[in-house]
């Protein structure tokens, strides 16, 4: 840089809105663009092009321009603090001067470790960081010494709400229903295109999948100014000078260690002897991709199941990091070359390293979708946790009695209990952001394990009851593919049959935009000619209208008119229900739905005329219980998987409906074990992979129908319970699982 252009950096700076403007630009560059692709107009300031100097810093390796005039703009913004500071009034009085000054703090941030990034990953530089710059740690240290310990919680409190309030996000826009292949209910074929996420729904986290996925157009689901107010939310806690309450998850990275540590060693076990074989025939084979691929994940396998590696030291990878690395490189080999043409030619005679190469990594693969030890490690730590919980409310908590009454009032002490980590679901999104994850939903990929939750045992006959994330890739909101981690899976079902086949019981909706292209990959395994002799696929309606008993259902009090309206749902491929059309004529599923109907409403509702809406939110979950018991006498599978989104609220909530049904058919009361263990499987998904609750709506769902199944049982009795089921139901099943035993996963 020339004298005459530093003097003009220090004798005349930069305005507040130019230094603003220029850290936004900074901070908005799409790194996914070659360097080559960046124009040159964006950052034009003081006659002086950042843009065009930034571009040649990163060629050319001097920064020496750059670096002057970003350390001019933290003088501008120190200056700015310091004058902010001297104002009392402002600091206490004005939210909107507050909100002003996190915005530009987080700009400063995101812009520093967007100019690092972009160095490191486009070219070596060994020019000082911006973060390590002595003005950017000035600006820092004035920031959080003097302006953020001034302002108190009302003034927080109102920011949090002018920032929740804001209009103009996905909470506006109405929901979108497809009918059909895709045709639009209601509203314009492009409404999905002026949909946003808001920062509501992100500290609900129920639609945080929409930050991973891309709209038709090609635009993003969210804007650069949501990011910010997100990490202004969630920095909240390390910003101010006060006494937080103690975080009840603070060991999760440990607990995420233990998961993976455990659902490594199962793998490793599982494939130790394929592993053997591979690499004795893959010796001579180096020079090819999948060889390459299949070693570092062998490799990282190894690592994970190595208990030297539990989590010890956040800069130091753990079980978890490496268990990671294990699927990115089995990712890398399912989409190689090599293994594409294994596959594509498997019927043809192959070399002996070939053969050994494609069992290993479907055996990979299977053992993933069917491991039980990964998430069971939780039992003890969410068992604490509710201990704990309990202990806060009340000493006399633990003394609750009954099922339903258990599990309310543990829910009620986890939730205040968890008001130390509100921020979880923030801070997820937030790492996957800033580790540059944001290119495709994939919830394996993501971190979420599939899982067996137990087992059920029909005479000699073993069912395994799994919770599975979607097995889909989708990086566009308008398409959505299997995941070649899933139909290794398949392959490997295929190739050893040990578990006979596989039922995948789908709970995404299938009728709304957010999840049709998921729901329709999945239902169209069935059909596909290389996995339908191994797989059978059937949806349920969890999250449609008529579920939820809204408009237009919301007044339809009268049980028949109820009943009937059901049928027509179960009939109608606008319903939300997809059932195999073979499974509906071999299974008489028409006879099936009005037998299962009326038995129901009998039993569970003494046959009263009317119903309020809580009574019909429970007897469509009493339905579906029964319809997922008919479909696995029809379909006969070795392992089920219940199978949302990211196998979290609605696979946790059915699974456990599930669980405390066939107890008490059985038993006249859950045990302590049995509580214990139907928490874990409530607790422990969105603990850990989500760091939150399962979602209220889906717990109180899932409560109320067990406070029904539990009082009728006790009005019947135990015995003469089981009874009555098996008069109303058991003559249309050949297989009734209910009548089934449950055998509880046990850490390895």
């Amino acid at each position: 840089m020339s004298t005459q252009d530093k003097n003009r950096f220090s004798e005349s700076p930069f305005s507040l809105m130019e230094a603003v403007e220029t850290l936004s630009h900074i901070a908005e560059i799409d790194v996914e663009h070659p360097i080559s692709e960046l124009g040159d107009e964006f950052l034009t300031f003081q006659g002086i092009s950042l843009a065009e100097h930034t571009i040649e810093w990163l060629r050319t390796h001097d920064a020496t321009e750059t670096t002057h005039a970003i350390k001019s703009i933290f003088k501008v913004i120190l200056k700015h603090l310091e004058n902010f500071y001297s104002d009392q009034h402002a600091v206490e009085h004005d939210p909107y001067a507050i909100d002003e000054i996190k915005s530009i703090m987080l700009l400063v941030g995101e812009a520093a470790k967007k100019l690092d990034r972009l160095t490191k990953l486009y070219y070596k530089t060994r020019e000082e960081p911006i973060t390590d710059l002595k003005e950017y740690r000035e600006l820092q240290d004035f920031y959080r010494s003097h302006v953020a310990r001034t302002i108190d919680d009302g003034v927080i409190g109102r920011w949090i709400l002018a920032l929740s309030q804001k209009k103009g996000a996905l909470g506006q826009t109405s929901k979108v229903k497809l009918r059909g292949a895709g045709q639009v209910e209601q509203g314009e074929p492009d409404a999905i295109q002026h949909v946003f996420v808001d920062l509501d729904s992100v500290k609900k986290d129920t639609d945080y999948e929409l930050f991973f996925m891309r709209k038709e157009d090609g635009t993003r689901f969210f804007n650069p100014r949501l990011i910010r107010n997100i990490k202004l939310v969630s920095d909240f806690g390390s910003y101010l000078g006060i006494e937080r309450p103690v975080d009840p998850l603070e060991g999760i990275e440990v607990w995420r260690a233990r998961v993976s540590h455990a659902a490594a060693k199962e793998v490793l076990a599982a494939t130790r002897v394929l592993i053997d074989k591979f690499c004795r025939s893959a010796m001579n084979q180096k020079d090819h991709d999948l060889v390459f691929y299949m070693n570092e994940a062998i490799m990282a396998l190894m690592l994970a199941a190595n208990s030297t590696n539990l989590y010890r030291d956040p800069l130091i990878k753990d079980c978890s990091g490496y268990l990671t690395d294990f699927l990115t490189f089995l990712g890398q080999a399912l989409h190689c070359f090599d293994y594409q043409k294994m596959v594509m030619y498997a019927s043809n005679k192959q070399n002996h390293w070939s053969i050994s190469a494609l069992n290993l990594i479907h055996a990979f693969c299977g053992s993933l979708y069917g491991q039980t030890c990964g998430i069971v490690e939780l039992k003890g730590p969410i068992h604490q946790l509710i201990h704990q919980a309990e202990e806060t409310v009340s000493p006399d908590h633990a003394h609750v009695k009954g099922c339903w009454d258990r599990l309310e009032a543990d829910y009620a002490a986890m939730t205040k209990e968890l008001k130390g980590h509100a921020s979880g679901p923030i801070n997820k999104i937030l790492s996957h952001l800033e580790n540059g994850e944001s290119h495709g939903f994939d919830p394996l990929k993501q971190g979420h394990l599939p899982s067996v939750d137990y087992e059920v045992y029909y005479g000699e006959k073993r069912y395994l009851i799994a919770r599975w994330p979607s097995p889909t890739f989708q990086e566009s909101i308008n398409k959505a593919v299997l995941g070649d981690e899933f139909k290794g899976f398949l392959r490997d079902l295929k190739a050893n049959r040990t578990l006979n086949n596989c039922l995948l019981v789908n709970l995404q909706d299938r009728l709304t935009w957010k999840e049709f292209y998921r729901s329709q990959a999945i239902e169209a395994l069935g059909k596909a000619e290389e996995f339908a002799p191994v797989v059978s696929v059937a949806t349920f309606a969890k999250d449609t209208e008529f579920y939820y008993q809204q408009p237009p259902y919301q007044e339809i009090h009268h049980a028949q008119e109820f009943i009937q309206l059901f049928k027509e749902q179960l009939k109608d491929p606008s319903g939300g229900y997809w059932i195999p059309e073979e499974f509906a004529q071999k299974g008489k599923y028409t006879e099936f739905y009005a037998c299962t109907l009326d038995a129901i409403h009998r039993i569970f509702f003494t046959s009263r005329n009317t119903l309020t809406r809580e009574h019909r939110l429970d007897f469509i979950e009493l339905f579906n219980l029964f319809l997922f018991f008919k479909i696995v006498d029809t379909a006969q599978p070795g392992i089920v998987g219940f199978c949302c989104k990211d196998g979290v609220d609605v696979s946790s909530a059915f699974s456990a409906e599930l669980f405390a049904f066939m107890k008490l058919l059985h038993q006249d009361n859950l045990s302590s074990d049995d509580m214990d263990y139907l928490s874990w499987i409530i607790y422990a998904p969105a603990l850990l992979y989500r760091e939150r609750l399962m979602v209220p709506e889906r717990f109180h769902r899932m409560a109320s129908v067990i406070r029904l199944i539990e009082s009728t049982q006790k009005q019947f009795g135990a015995e003469a319970f089981l009874k009555l089921i098996d008069e109303a139901f058991g003559y249309l099943m050949e297989v009734p699982l209910y009548r089934g035993s449950i055998r509880e996963e046990t850490k390895s």
